[in-house]
């Protein structure tokens, strides 16, 4: 049986990083960089933690450019095709697509900025880039560029000026560690990376008005129509006081942009301070380490039942007493960096629907990397090819093969007719691909899933469920998800609902009336249940 056909069965029955070093290049010469922004900015100035409506309950789609759709036929995926594929991102049920960076660079993954002014030219044009967020816009969707402020390429023309010349006008733009700057601090050790100095102003007014032209793109002095926000990558790799900096300079522009960040700690208290007056959003990171264990180990994750249930909802009790009120944590189990669910569930793939399912119930958006949706392998190889296997094409067909679908790499994964690809999922109901299309959906029809409070349910915390209530003034889900190995039977005190219960609870997902009985609920193992609760 196919894989995806074995995964289909069974959730019917449950449905109860970089490029490597290289030496500097010579002369550098000057990088582009648009006319001074002459326009008056709008003067409104938006409270601190006035974060944009729009993002808070909605949905959020990564798109490693180059791995999605080529439209030119050279394999490579670009913003053209993407603008194509915005009927397929839409009925996904996000409102939001993040672009991996789109800019000037020397490798394939372009973290390794080397202008921040031009787009890469494998992706197309700046007039390219226009026609894409035109095109989302007149959708509702919005577009989210990444934004690399931690460091530059080595190629990177103000770099090359200031490598061994310590008298350059760029030489306080990097840190140096002699006096002859031959040596330099860079991320993480990688020397084709080296660190910006946040402590030059001169570094910081740069990448603000960077942060500027793009939110402007016909360069009319309107911000609005213009890309709809930033994901500001490795935020631990720059000051708050930039990131301060960088909010002041923005919102006034536009107040309902977004700024998210990438704050990879495990911990909430150490995310919270990057709200204050610095981003609107996070992507949860302490949600994502409490639940998938070694992000290069597989089968060690909540999903396979390695893991504490109440650990999670504790988690999210301490997110609600220690951020803001308006702070939006970005729920994800996969990104860029890290191995796909189909190879971190590999022992049971029938519980990769478990996924859609949970992110659609939790509070804030959901993020889903894209492939995900179709449970295409992925795991980090061990040189010299290493991230790239987590990025391989979207598979849109059966064959691996046909017209738009990426062939920049050598995949290792995306084989042909092995069940995983749009063509062979977009006609079976029981689909991953139709399950995070359904649950996205239920997610954004149901008031209290998309925008209601959180509160958790107490269970016994040597079973395996997870249980949270979801609620606004006019409704009440209850939410139960047992990822344990075993049954689970728990029981409850409707005393401590958000409200009184109905008599005979809705399925959600299967839209059938389903009994509750607070004193004995039992779920299998695997299993879960979204119930409509309200009189």
């Amino acid at each position: 049986m196919p894989r995806r056909c074995l995964l289909c069965s069974v959730v019917l029955a449950a449905a109860l990083l970089l490029g490597g070093c290289r030496p500097a290049a010579p002369t550098p010469t000057a990088t582009s960089a648009p006319a001074a922004d002459t326009a008056s900015p709008v003067t409104a100035t938006p409270r601190p933690y006035a974060t944009p409506a729009w993002f808070k309950e909605g949905g959020l789609y990564q798109i490693f450019v180059r791995s999605f759709r080529d439209s030119n036929g050279d394999g490579v995926g670009d913003l053209d095709g993407i603008t194509a594929q915005l009927d397929y991102v839409q009925a996904l049920g996000v409102n939001t697509i993040w672009l991996t960076p789109i800019f000037g660079a020397d490798s394939y993954h372009g973290y390794d900025t080397t202008d921040y002014y031009s787009i890469n030219p494998d992706f197309g044009t700046k007039d390219d880039l226009m026609e894409l967020v035109a095109a989302a816009h007149a959708r509702g969707l919005r577009i989210v560029l990444d934004y690399v402020a931690s460091h530059t390429s080595n190629q990177f023309p103000y770099f090359l000026a200031s490598y061994a010349q310590p008298d350059s006008e760029y030489s306080d733009w990097y840190i140096w560690k002699d006096d002859k700057h031959l040596t330099y601090q860079s991320f993480f050790g990688i020397t084709s990376l080296p660190t910006l100095n946040h402590a030059s102003p001169a570094v910081n007014d740069y990448l603000i008005e960077v942060a500027k032209y793009w939110m402007d793109l016909d360069g009319d002095g309107d911000y609005s129509d213009g890309i709809d926000g930033w994901r500001c990558d490795y935020a631990l790799g720059s000051p708050h006081g930039f990131w301060k900096q960088l909010r002041s300079a923005l919102k006034p522009l536009n107040p309902d942009f977004l700024l998210l960040g990438e704050v990879w700690v495990d911990d909430p208290s150490k995310q919270a301070p990057y709200y204050q007056d610095e981003f609107d959003a996070q992507f949860n990171f302490p949600l994502f380490m409490g639940a998938m264990g070694a992000t290069e180990r597989a089968n060690d994750n909540l999903w396979t039942g390695d893991g504490a249930a109440t650990a999670i909802t504790s988690l999210l009790d301490e997110q609600l007493r220690v951020f803001p009120a308006a702070a939006i944590p970005v729920n994800f189990f996969s990104n860029h960096d890290t191995d796909r669910l189909a190879t971190e569930l590999s022992d049971q793939p029938e519980r990769l629907a478990l996924v859609p399912w949970f992110l659609a119930a939790l509070p804030n958006p959901p993020a889903i990397y894209y492939g995900e949706e179709l449970g295409q392998f992925g795991h980090k190889g061990g040189g010299p090819i290493y991230d790239e296997y987590r990025r391989e094409p979207l598979d849109w067909y059966t064959a691996a093969a046909g017209e738009g679908q990426t062939a920049w790499f050598k995949t290792k994964y995306t084989l042909p007719a092995d069940g995983i690809s749009v063509e062979e999922e977009a006609a079976d109901p029981a689909s991953l691909l139709n399950t995070y299309r359904a649950a996205m959906r239920l997610r954004a029809n149901t008031p209290a899933l998309r925008a209601g409070s959180y509160t958790t349910l107490r269970v016994n915390p040597r079973i395996g469920i997870i249980a949270f209530w979801r609620a606004t003034d006019d409704q009440r889900v209850l939410a139960l998800f047992n990822i344990g190995l075993k049954a689970a039977t728990f029981s409850f005190d409707p005393a401590g609902a958000p409200g009184p219960l109905a008599g005979t609870p809705l399925n959600l997902v299967t839209g059938q009336a389903q009994t509750l009985d607070p004193t004995a609920t039992t779920l299998e193992p695997g299993a879960f249940v979204l119930l409509d609760v309200t009189p």
